[in-house]
């Protein structure tokens, strides 16, 4: 497929059209006394908490209640701050599936997982869920091996592995064994840069990775050997900052220093059912391009569930602008349609925006967060303009 540009307006121009959704902000969590790089929403219902980290070296823990689908937005409350203990900045976190270990990633190489101290959880018992997260964290297990920054980590969608990525151009996955043992089961090195993020598969054990060597790598497990690169994705001419798979994990975005993201759609044999691919390989097509995405570096890309097409779409980075699209791809020999439906300027005044992520929690697919070199993580949540007093043009 010959991916063109797609017909939408250029995120650096002005134009008459009207968006349907404005972003509101509901919380602006205050707390950390420098630069806040990464956000990451616990995914378990029984543990309403969104992580922030800075760096200061310290993770910020905040509850939340609220009704799903409700049109009022979630309250937030300062639950714990988490003293790591890293000796250089925390770059990003990840929450396992379960909800209830924090993995760390700091620049001082290390990664480390924390859970909640023996006898804090039985203290929730009973309480209010403004109360999860509070009390102290312990740090179970210390993973260490990547040479320099580690700069990514995720769990995968069942949580029995964890993946890693750094400075020193390697990607590691890490199996989760029991009593908060992690033994590397990997050492991916394809990349010939600095591997700037990981992203697993939402269902299955397939990874990606984004570099300042301007590709994407997609990583499967070989049961009868070893981890190994199912392809290499290039189109992108600059450092591949972040990637993020569509819900239903047929597609792929990823944002860039060039200032686009990219759209990338696994190929498979629709009337076979089967996934298109020779000796081993998968092939991964490029079916979507959003030119002008950000005036400056595309930093962070999510794709949530949304409330239509193929969810929805959301980016943000050193112009400071948070825009959302809504993903569609009715004719498949055709390119992806990306439709802006929601867009703010300086997000968090004058400064860049790190990161964003949308609520994986049912009932509140229409709630994001995001972080910035203020410090502050802020919560948004998504209107239609008929519900709002504000609006925003594109």
């Amino acid at each position: 497929m010959d991916v063109q540009d797609l017909e939408m307006t250029d995120a650096s121009q002005t134009a008459e059209k009207r968006l349907p959704f404005v972003l509101e902000k509901v919380a602006e969590l205050t707390g950390h006394t420098e630069r806040a790089w990464h956000v990451a929403w616990n995914p378990s219902p029984s543990h309403p908490l969104l992580a922030s980290c800075s760096s200061d070296k310290t993770v910020r823990l905040y509850a939340y209640t609220g009704t799903p689908s409700s049109d009022l937005p979630p309250t937030f409350t300062f639950a714990t701050s988490i003293p790591t203990g890293h000796t250089r900045t925390v770059r990003a976190i990840a929450w396992s599936p379960s909800g209830t270990s924090l993995a760390t990633a700091s620049f001082d190489s290390t990664i480390g997982v924390w859970e909640r101290a023996h006898g804090e959880e039985d203290e929730d018992e009973g309480q209010e869920s403004g109360a999860a997260g509070a009390g102290e964290w312990e740090c179970v297990s210390t993973l260490e091996g990547h040479e320099n920054e580690c700069k990514s980590v995720a769990y995968s969608a069942e949580g029995n592995l964890l993946a890693t990525s750094g400075r020193d151009k390697s990607v590691w996955i890490w199996e989760v064994q029991p009593d908060a043992e992690f033994e590397c089961i990997t050492v991916q090195m394809e990349h010939s840069q600095d591997v700037k993020c990981v992203a697993w598969h939402p269902t299955e054990e397939i990874l990606a990775s984004g570099s300042y060597d301007d590709t994407i790598n997609i990583y499967a497990d070989d049961p009868a050997d070893d981890w190994y690169p199912l392809t290499s994705l290039k189109g992108h001419t600059s450092t591949v900052w972040c990637l993020s798979f569509s819900p239903c994990g047929t597609y792929l975005a990823s944002g860039s220093d060039d200032r686009t993201i990219r759209i990338w759609m696994r190929a498979i044999d629709r009337s076979a059912g089967v996934v298109v691919g020779v000796g081993g390989k998968e092939r991964w097509e490029p079916v979507g391009l959003i030119p002008n995405a950000g005036e400056r570096t595309v930093y962070s890309i999510s794709w949530g569930a949304g409330k239509g097409g193929l969810g929805w779409l959301a980016c943000t980075g050193g112009d400071g602008w948070i825009r959302v699209w809504e993903i569609t791809h009715p004719d498949l020999t055709k390119p992806t349609i990306a439709t802006p439906i929601a867009a703010i300027p300086s997000a968090h005044g004058d400064a860049d925006v790190n990161v964003i992520a949308w609520c994986p929690r049912k009932g509140f697919e229409d709630v994001l967060a995001t972080a910035g070199d203020d410090g502050v993580a802020s919560v948004w949540k998504v209107v239609p303009v008929e519900s709002s007093t504000t609006s925003m043009s594109l």
